[in-house]
Parts: structure tokens; sequence; C-alpha cells
């Protein structure tokens, strides 16, 4: 069954949902004191849009892209795109959300060029590790979660590994903000601006 039908029943896209907005909630209160309600937004990986929709009802202009349409949104429909050249000029946005999409980039630092062209400011969201024990099961609720458990990606790195990364990218820090998720998983939000 493909994720598109499956998301067709009912009680399953339901509780896909609901799950969903919640992990969406948690990060809205990461990433809210960085938003300004004047922003241009481009949320990159928009996977299921509810981070957008929830964006749109508090105001925000927002505009989703990603690979594919996976939006449970019928009323969203993100701008699809290659996933090497965003289809935007430069400058178009205030602030891009990049919420836990990098570790699933084969190639997460060219993802991170191209979106230092088209956007200002960057917020990233990612799961960290500091261990092997730590990355695999990492690894592991992230491939539960998302339903993908051959070919996927993983690109997860250390808090060093994307300090180094945003560096390179000419990227600076302007706040880094550390938590969990799900109580168990280190997880680290980074506004970045360039250099």
């Amino acid at each position: 069954m493909s994720f598109r039908v499956f998301l067709k029943v009912r009680p399953l896209r339901w509780a896909l949902c609901v799950l969903a907005l919640w992990r969406v909630r948690e990060k809205l209160t990461k990433i809210g004191s960085y938003l300004d309600p004047a922003d241009r937004v481009l949320d990159l990986g928009a996977g299921n849009c509810i981070l957008c929709q929830e964006l749109g009802r508090q105001g925000y202009d927002v505009i989703p892209v990603d690979l594919e349409n996976l939006s449970f949104i019928d009323e969203i429909v993100p701008v699809t795109y290659d996933g090497t050249t965003l289809p935007f000029s430069d400058d178009s946005f205030d602030v891009a959300l990049v919420i836990t999409v990098l570790h699933h980039a084969p190639d997460p630092d060219a993802v991170l060029t191209e979106v230092r062209r088209v956007a200002k400011r960057i917020i990233v969201i990612e799961e960290i590790y500091e261990n092997l024990l730590e990355k695999y099961f990492t690894y592991a609720i992230d491939s539960l979660f998302n339903l993908e458990f051959f070919n996927h990606p993983r690109s997860n790195r250390t808090d060093a590994g994307w300090r180094q990364a945003f560096q390179d990218l000419r990227l600076d820090v302007s706040a880094a903000v550390y938590s969990h998720s799900l109580g168990i998983l280190r997880r680290v939000t980074y506004v970045l601006v360039r250099a």
C-alpha cells in the first residue's frame, strides 16, 4: 500500500494528523520567538503541511516546498522541486524553516547552500547524537516516525558536525537551543544568518 493510499483510510489519516499536530506544536514552541509576523517564510521539507497550516492560522505568509506533495491538508499544496535548485530568486524569503529535514538529504550541505541563497535567515531543527548508541537509536526512531526503513539517507550529525558545516557555508549561529524530543532524542534549534 502506498503512503498516499494509506492516508485515504480515514481512521489512519485522523490518527496521523493528531500525532503530526502534537509534533508541530512542539516545534512551534522552539521557533516562534525567532519569527516576525511580517516575515515571508519558506518551509522547506513541508511534508504533511500541518506546520504551514498552523503558521498560516497565526498570520504568517508561508510557502511550503517539498520533493513531492505529501500534504495532509487539501487546501495546502506545496511547491515541488527537484531537491537541487529551489524555484525562487535570491533573497525571496526573510526566513527559511528547515525543520528535521537535513538528515533526510543525501547532501545536506548542498541543501543549506541553496536555502542560504533564497533566505536571509535560516532556522534548522535537527536531532543530534553524542555517541554511537545515540546515533543508531536516533536512526531507528526516525525510521519508525517516517515509515522509511530502506534506502533512507542518514545524514544526522553531532552538534560539532553541524557547527562545522555552518561555518564552512559561511552561516553564523546567532542562537542554539538544546532540548529533547520525545523525552529521549537530543534536539537542537539553530538560528543561522549569513556571515
